[in-house]
C-alpha cells in the first residue's frame, strides 16, 4: 500500500517537472516551484496516510523518528554543559570536534541554562544570518528572491536539519559566509569563517582547494593556524586537558564509524558507500538469507577497505579536475561539496544543506549555462523530500536517489570539458612516452 502511495507521488512530481521544463521556465522558477510543489505533495501524502492508517514511523513521515525530534541538540547540550563532552560516562559521549562542543556549551550558558531558549536562539540566529547572506548574494527582483528564499526554507535539508536541530545548520552558515567573503576578496574574514567550519567538522577543509588554485598560500597557512588554535583552546577548556580529551575523541570517533558504517547508518544517508551497501545488503539477504543486521555487517566487512581505495582515486581525479580544468565557480564549489557528502562512509541527509550553497551560486550564474534545465531539475530533486517508499525499517529509496543524482551532476560537469580532459591525457601520455624513450636510449 505504501509503495503505491510512493509511486503515485513520483508520477505526480514527474508530470510537474515535465510541465515546467516544457514551458521553458528559468532555473530559479524550476527550482522554487518544484520545492514548494513536491514538499506540499509529501505533506499531503503523509497526512492522508496518518489519517487513514496510523502506520507509525517510518511510514508516517519523510523525516527522522518523531520521538527523537530535536535530540541532536538536546543530547549535545546535556553532554557539553559541564565541559566534559568526551567522557564515556555521558549518556551520549560526543563525537564532535572540540569547537563544536564549546559551541553547544555557549548556547546553553547564554540562555540561562534553558534548553528551550537555547533551541530558539539556535534557530533564530541561523535564520536571521542566512536571510541577510541570501539577500546579499542573490541579485534577483524582490518577488523572485522572496519566492526562492521561502522555497529554500521549506526544502527537505532545511526541514530535516531543524527537525533534528543539528549542528550542520551552522556548518552550512559558516561555509556560506566563507563563500560570500571569498567572492568579495575579503580573505581575512573568509578564512575566519572557514576555520570555524573546519573546527566543527573536518571536511570543510576541502574548500582550501579554492585557495590552492589561487596560489594564495598565506590564506591556507592562516586557516590552518586559526583552526589549530581554536581546537587546542577548546580542548584545554575541557575537563582532563588536551591529551586526554584528544585520545577520548579518537576513541569515540572510531566507535561511531564502526557502528554507522557497519550494522547501521543506512537511514537518511546520501553517501556512495550507503548506495553500494544497500545493493550488496540486498544481494546477501537474497542469496544467503541473511537478516538485515548480518547482511549489513557482512557488506561492511568486504567493502570498507576497498571503498577507501575508491575514495582516494575519486578524490585525486576530482581534485585534479578542479585545480587544473574547471573555470566556473559554482561547479567547483559543487564538486567540493559533493565530495564531502559522497565520500564518507556515512553522510546523513542534513549534509545536503550545503547543496543549497551550490544552488545559490548556480542561480547567479545561469545566463550562459547551456545545460541549465538539467542542473535545475537535478538540484531540485536533491532537496525535495524523496523518501517515496522504504525498503526495510527506515531505509528509503532516497539512499539511492541522492548519490546517483550527485554523481550524474558530477559526470555532466566533467563531460562538458571532455575535450580539455582528452588533451590533458594525451599530453601526459606523450610526456610519459618521451621519458620512457629517454631512459631506454
Amino acid at each position: 500500500m505504501f509503495i503505491i502511495f510512493g509511486v503515485i507521488q513520483i508520477a505526480i512530481i514527474a508530470i510537474f517537472f515535465f510541465s515546467l521544463i516544457k514551458r521553458n521556465k528559468q532555473p530559479v522558477i524550476i527550482i522554487s516551484y518544484s520545492i514548494i510543489f513536491a514538499t506540499t505533495i509529501a505533506i499531503l501524502k503523509y497526512s492522508l496516510i496518518n489519517y487513514f492508517y496510523l502506520p507509525g514511523y517510518p511510514n508516517s513521515t519523510f523525516l527522522f523518528n518523531p520521538s527523537d525530534r530535536f535530540n541532536d541538540f538536546i543530547n549535545m547540550i546535556e553532554t557539553c554543559k559541564i565541559l566534559d563532552p568526551y567522557n564515556s560516562n555521558n549518556f551520549l559521549p560526543s563525537v564532535y570536534f572540540p569547537f563544536s562542543n564549546l559551541f553547544f556549551y555557549s548556547f546553553y550558558k547564554i540562555s540561562y541554562e534553558s534548553i528551550l531558549i537555547s533551541m530558539l536562539l539556535f534557530s533564530i540566529i541561523f535564520l536571521a544570518c542566512f536571510y541577510i547572506l541570501f539577500r546579499k548574494m542573490i541579485q534577483l527582483d524582490s518577488k523572485t528572491k522572496t519566492l526562492l528564499f521561502i522555497s529554500i526554507l521549506i526544502s527537505y535539508p532545511v526541514i530535516f536539519s531543524i527537525d533534528r536541530m543539528n549542528l550542520e545548520i551552522y556548518l552550512f552558515l559558516f561555509t556560506l559566509t566563507f563563500i560570500f567573503f571569498y567572492l568579495q576578496k575579503k580573505y581575512f574574514i573568509a578564512i575566519l569563517f572557514l576555520s570555524f567550519a573546519i573546527c566543527m567538522k573536518l571536511y570543510p577543509i576541502l574548500f582550501l582547494l579554492l585557495f590552492i588554485q589561487d596560489k594564495n598560500y598565506k590564506a591556507i597557512t592562516n586557516t590552518i593556524i586559526i583552526s589549530l588554535l581554536l581546537t587546542f583552546f577548546s580542548l584545554a577548556l575541557f575537563t582532563g586537558g588536551v591529551i586526554q580529551n584528544s585520545n577520548s575523541l579518537i576513541t569515540n570517533l572510531n566507535h561511531f564509524n564502526n557502528f554507522y558504517s557497519g550494522s547501521s547508518g543506512l537511514q537518511h544517508n546520501s553517501s556512495i558507500y550507503g548506495l553500494v551497501k544497500i545493493f550488496f545488503r540486498g544481494v546477501y539477504s537474497y542469496i544467503f538469507k541473511y537478516g538485515n543486521e548480518d547482511a549489513n555487517s557482512t557488506t561492511n566487512l568486504f567493502l570498507k577497505y576497498p571503498y577507501l581505495i575508491f575514495v582516494a582515486l575519486y578524490f585525486i581525479i576530482i581534485t585534479t579536475y578542479i585545480l587544473l580544468i574547471e573555470k566556473t565557480f559554482w561547479k567547483k564549489v559543487f564538486l567540493i561539496i559533493s565530495m564531502t557528502i559522497l565520500l564518507p562512509h556515512v553522510s546523513f541527509d542534513y549534509k545536503l544543506l550545503t547543496i543549497i550553497i551550490a544552488i545559490i551560486l548556480f542561480i547567479e550564474n545561469t545566463s550562459n549555462e547551456k545545460n541549465s534545465k538539467f542542473y535545475s531539475v537535478s538540484f531540485a530533486l536533491l532537496i525535495i523530500p524523496n523518501s517515496y517508499f522504504y525498503f526495510a525499517n527506515d531505509i528509503s529509496i532516497g539512499v539511492i536517489i541522492n548519490p546517483v543524482i550527485m554523481l550524474l551532476i558530477t559526470y555532466k560537469i566533467l563531460v562538458e570539458n571532455k575535450d580539455i580532459i582528452r588533451k590533458a591525457f594525451l599530453m601526459l601520455f606523450k610526456k610519459n612516452n618521451s621519458f620512457i624513450n629517454n631512459q631506454t636510449n
